[in-house]
This record gives structure tokens, sequence and C-alpha cells, in this order.
């Protein structure tokens, strides 16, 4: 219902009732994670992923059915259809040059900036040091945090490092799809030369599928542009799972703290043996209490994971399956403590 709560109210305003319903999109993707449960974030993906792709098919299997229609009409109107194919080439090649005139400053720019990191660092690690001798101030945590987040920034545009090629990428990369031709299908029925609008989004659209999608894999391998490092990813992997059990240990030393913490000290070493080397719950152990233990931290790894994302620390690539991996294992334990009920 998001979407059509998010589109009704918008296109009564007068405003873009398309553009509501993706920021709804935004808004409900950034805070699934902290409101929904692992089963709704579970079925979620499957029944979205589907969706997404029928709905995509649907807007081009609508305007094909259409386009007769729209064809006709433009030359009712026109004269000549033809004219499509020249409006849409001119708005092709003026998307190009908008698009290379964001994205050319911002290159240079970030280049410019490149050169001030290693300043930036140090000021930022003397900033660190100071918020650290001051751990009793009211905003430390949060000047503490933004300053991480600085320092995952740097860290990123050094490792990216990116250049002209990879500009050239960018500009050609920037393909028009379903949105520009739902865009033009929510054109109300009496705007003016409606028909011949829609037809340049379809040229347009289709256009640069097919001639900059095609293109773009043999773009890439003429400007000698790789996939870098394949082992990155797997090594960034491996230390977001430290990490992970880091805090993990981190929240058991805690419970072991706790005057009235349910968990007693042989039960906290097990569960630290079982995070480790991921082993199973020795019968000796209340094995349904083992498992509410586990979501708990399951619950701290989330949270951690949630801090990482607004940080910046890891990819969201790396995250986004670790966030994931904690929402499997938990419906697994869950549907176990059901069937043991």
């Amino acid at each position: 219902m998001a979407p059509f709560a998010a589109y009704l109210p918008a296109e009564h305003l007068d405003a873009s009732g398309l553009v509501a319903a993706v920021v709804a999109g935004l808004v409900a993707g950034h805070g699934s994670p902290r409101r929904l449960t692992a089963q709704d974030r579970t079925t979620e993906r499957a029944v979205w992923g589907t969706l997404e792709f029928v709905l995509e098919s649907a807007v081009f299997l609508l305007i094909g059915l259409e386009l007769e229609a729209i064809v006709r009409d433009v030359q009712e109107q026109r004269g000549n259809p033809w004219q499509a194919l020249v409006y849409a080439s001119i708005v092709v090649v003026l998307v190009l040059v908008l698009r290379s005139g964001f994205v050319g400053p911002l290159i240079w720019w970030m280049g410019r900036r490149r050169r001030r990191f290693p300043e930036l660092r140090e000021r930022i690690n003397e900033a660190q040091g100071r918020v650290a001798a001051a751990p009793d101030h009211p905003r430390s945590e949060r000047i503490g945090w933004m300053l991480n987040q600085k320092l995952a920034d740097l860290d990123y545009f050094t490792e990216a490092q990116f250049g002209r090629r990879a500009a050239v990428v960018l500009v050609w990369a920037g393909m028009r799809g379903a949105v520009t031709l739902a865009a033009a299908q929510t054109l109300p029925a009496e705007t003016p030369q409606r028909s011949l609008l829609v037809l340049i989004a379809f040229v347009v659209a289709v256009g640069t599928l097919i001639i900059q999608g095609g293109t773009l894999p043999w773009l890439v391998g003429r400007l000698g542009l790789s996939g870098g490092d394949p082992g990155a990813t797997e090594r960034e992997r491996d230390e977001l799972r430290s990490h992970l059990r880091t805090t993990s240990r981190a929240w058991l030393e805690e419970q072991e703290r706790l005057d009235d913490s349910i968990l007693d000290g042989a039960m906290i070493e097990r569960l630290r043996r079982m995070m480790e080397a991921q082993e199973s719950a020795e019968p000796a152990f209340d094995i349904a209490q083992v498992r509410r233990m586990r979501l708990a931290l399951i619950d701290a790894d989330r949270a951690e994971l949630l801090r990482l994302i607004d940080i910046g620390t890891f990819s969201s690539q790396v995250i986004e399956e670790q966030l994931n991996r904690l929402d499997a294992e938990q419906i697994g334990l869950e549907l176990r403590d059901h069937e043991d009920d």
C-alpha cells in the first residue's frame, strides 16, 4: 500500500506521484532493517524481486501494445512520426551533455580533494584524540560518529581512484529505462502533444538500452578498466566477520558483568565457543535458552551492522549479505522454537 499512499496525495496536490512513490521506497528501504521482522524482510525480498521484474516488463509491454496507436496519433498530428526519432536523438545527446557536465566537474573536484586527504586524515585523527580525552562531553558520541564517518569516506575515495576513464563509463552508463516510460505515461491525457512525448520517451529508453547498454562492455574493455582486486571483497567479508565476533564477545562480557543475567558462567563460555567455532549446543544445556541467547546475539550483530551502514566503514554489498545471513539464521531459530512448543 505504501506506493499508493505516497502517490495519491501527491497527485491530489498537483505534485509528482511518481517521485513521491520513489521517495517512499527509499524511506521504506532504509527503515526495513530497523522496523520489520526477519520473516518480513525475507518475504519482502522474494516478493518484490518478482514484482519488480514483472512491473518493469509490464511498462515496456504496455508501451508496445500502445505503440501502433501512438504512432498513428503522431502521424495524424504531425504528419511524420519519424520526427520522434530526430527529437529522441537530440534528447539523448542533451542527456549525455548534461551528464558530462555533472560528472566531469565532480571527478575533477574529487581529484583535487584527494590531494588534501593526508592533511584531512591528520586533522581528523587529532580531533578523535581530543574527543577520546573528553568522554563525558554531552556530544562526544555524536562527534566521534561523525569523525569515523569522515575517515570511512576518505578510505573509500582513496581506494576508488576515479579518473577520466571512469568518468567516461559513468556518462555512457546513464541509460534510460522503465522510470522514463512510467513518467511519460503519467502525463495527463489533455497534455499537448502527449503521444509525441510518449513516443520520444519510448525511443530514448529503447535506444539507450540497446546502443549504450550493448556497447558498455566493449567500452569498459577498450578503456582498460577492470573489476579491481577479485579477492578484495572476500577480504572485506573476513574483516566484517571478525568485527562482528568482537561485537558478540563484548555482548557476552557485558552479560557476564550483569548481576541479574540469566546466563551462568558455563553457558556464557559455551556460547563463546559456539560463536567462534560454529558448534552446536550440547544436550546438557537448555537448548531453548541457548536459542534465545543466540537471538539476542543476532540482534546485537544487526544493530552493529546498521551502525556500520551509517558510518560507511564497509561496502553496502558485504553488509547486506551479512544482514541476510542473520535474517536466515533468526528465522531458523524461531521456527525450531515453534516446533519445540
